[in-house]
């Protein structure tokens, strides 16, 4: 039988997420650079899926520093 290591990335607390969500490339489509809009693209999409996984209050979290990364963007067209 093989020793299941514990997965930082999915045995996170609630705290870091929220600690780490700033911290991600919310603006990975504005790269000129396809391997950066890719790791983007993915880092974003792994922290939805993890927050998917887990409960609702996770789910709110993301959306809410989503909403923020939209606002941000929304300004800079004015």
């Amino acid at each position: 039988m093989k020793n299941k290591e514990k997965d930082p990335f999915t045995d996170m607390s609630f705290e870091d997420y929220l600690r780490y969500l700033p911290m991600l490339d919310w603006f990975y489509d504005y790269a000129d650079d396809g391997g950066a809009y890719r790791r983007g693209r993915e880092q974003v999409a792994s922290y939805k899926k993890l927050a998917e996984d887990k409960d609702p209050k996770w789910i709110a979290a993301f959306e809410a520093q989503q909403a923020k990364r939209y606002a941000k963007k929304d300004e800079t067209l004015r």
